[in-house]
């Protein structure tokens, strides 16, 4: 078998070529259709984040450093579960929720100090109420293990 590939090779050497060439098609579609989804995804989380119905939820970490992690969000009074879909901001990432009351429930990954160990809090579900038009925050406090939220004011929330 393996000298009859390699005398059809031998024969026949711009196969090679046309198998690449065939290759590399097929991956430049493939990154023009993932291009075309991510593309349309940003624009959804513009138009969404322009409406005037939709606030801001921004997520942090107090006394450490840290990352939420797996957030999940469903409806206070239904259970069912909502998209959770991130603003396009890489320092201030919040999550864009319309008006009513949901329960967040996620991770926090935590670093103490410039070491590089991690530790993982327990998964947690927090009620979230958020109203029209206002931007909210919610933190976790990394000694106490709590959660609480806070409304932003105009100035801080438009940054």
């Amino acid at each position: 078998m393996y000298h009859m590939i390699i005398n059809f090779i031998a024969e026949k050497p711009w196969i090679i070529v046309l198998v690449l060439w065939i290759a590399f098609c097929i991956s430049m579609i493939r990154l023009h259709f993932v291009q075309k989804r991510k593309r349309a995804a940003f624009q959804q989380i513009q138009s969404i984040e322009h409406q005037e119905g939709v606030s801001r939820l921004y997520l942090e970490v107090e006394d450490a450093l840290g990352e939420f992690i797996q957030v999940r969000l469903r409806d206070a009074e239904t259970g069912k579960e909502f998209p959770v879909i991130f603003n396009h901001k890489i320092l201030t990432p919040a999550i864009l929720l319309p008006e009513g009351k949901f329960l967040l429930d996620f991770q926090v990954k935590i670093r103490d100090d410039v070491t590089g160990w991690v530790k993982k809090a327990e998964r947690r579900d927090c009620p979230v109420e958020v109203y029209l038009g206002r931007d909210f925050k919610l933190v976790f406090n990394a000694q106490t293990q709590q959660i609480y939220q806070e409304e932003l004011p105009l100035a801080e929330s438009g940054s």
